[in-house]
């Protein structure tokens, strides 16, 4: 038997993997993924830990998570980063929001409502930060939160406008809590990374979690 459970272990069908993830990963991405691995792996126990990409990332260097999948590159030499999928972050208010009816909007049309968005070392705030610095804008007001459902739950309460992955807000919209804007010069893309330590070796689980992607 013992040899049996070290085998198992061996060729990845035992173990732990233990994965840390943002909001917005854990929220769209994740699941699926970690249905896939599961049904081809359905000995290795699971475990995922959440917190903005800062957490996710500290926890990596840290050896407290062996993987960490997060919304911003990491140009860190101990670190090997992975690209796993693409995002696009979209603004949005609420159903009844003067801006709900219109067809189509302009970034000078949003700068005179607060912005609802994540908290400091979310990688979603850094990215909604950077393309609107981009294109010229700086929101006047901002109003932070410290998860993507609280602020959809502020935007939907009408407290401004917020800008989230597009991916997390489908629920909300076919509950018809918010309104996606067709904002004519906004596109706002970024990359999903997962990362892991240079120096660590990897787990025959961990290798088949990699080999899934």
């Amino acid at each position: 038997e013992m040899g049996q459970a070290v085998a198992e272990v061996a060729d990845g069908q035992a173990g732990r993997l233990v994965v840390g993830a943002s909001a917005t990963v854990s929220e769209t991405w994740l699941p699926a993924v970690l249905g896939r691995f599961r049904h081809e792996h359905p000995g290795v126990a699971l475990e995922v830990r959440l917190g903005n990409s800062e957490k996710v990332l500290r926890g990596v260097r840290d050896h407290a998570l062996g993987f960490g999948i997060i919304g911003r590159p990491e140009y860190d030499p101990d670190m090997i980063a992975r690209p796993v999928f693409e995002d696009r972050l979209m603004p949005f208010v609420a159903r009844d929001h003067p801006l709900a009816s219109r067809p189509s909007v302009r970034l000078a049309d949003l700068m005179g409502t607060p912005f609802v968005l994540r908290e400091p070392g979310s990688a979603t705030r850094e990215a909604v930060i950077r393309c609107l610095e981009e294109s010229g804008y700086v929101p006047r007001e901002v109003v932070q939160l410290g998860s993507n459902e609280a602020v959809k739950r502020l935007v939907a309460a009408g407290m401004g406008i917020g800008i989230l992955s597009a991916r997390t807000l489908d629920v909300d919209i076919r509950a018809g809590d918010v309104t996606v804007l067709a904002c004519e010069d906004w596109d706002c893309r970024r990359q999903f990374w997962l990362v892991h330590r240079a120096d660590r070796l990897l787990t025959p689980a961990e290798q088949a979690f990699l080999a899934l992607l």
